[in-house]
């Protein structure tokens, strides 16, 4: 079974990827939003690419796993 959800995109292999973001005026404000992107760099990038990014900063992004596991997911530091 494969670790990650995967489809396919126009330049590759897409993975659903889970990005942590806090307010940046107020950390008890925080969230997650899951994107489709290519890496984890892109993913990044497109969540500031969104309209409502303004005033939230990335803390980390990781894969989302197929079987669901959130406590085995590898976050990396954005």
């Amino acid at each position: 079974m494969r670790e990650s959800i995967e489809k396919q995109g126009e330049y590759g292999t897409l993975r659903l990827y889970a990005v942590a973001y806090r307010d940046e005026c107020d950390a008890d404000n925080a969230g997650e939003v899951s994107l489709w992107a290519y890496s984890s760099e892109h993913a990044t990038e497109r969540f500031y690419d969104s309209a409502d990014a303004e005033g939230w900063r990335v803390l980390k992004v990781a894969r989302r796993r197929a079987d669901g596991l959130r406590h085995r997911m590898n976050w990396h530091a954005a």
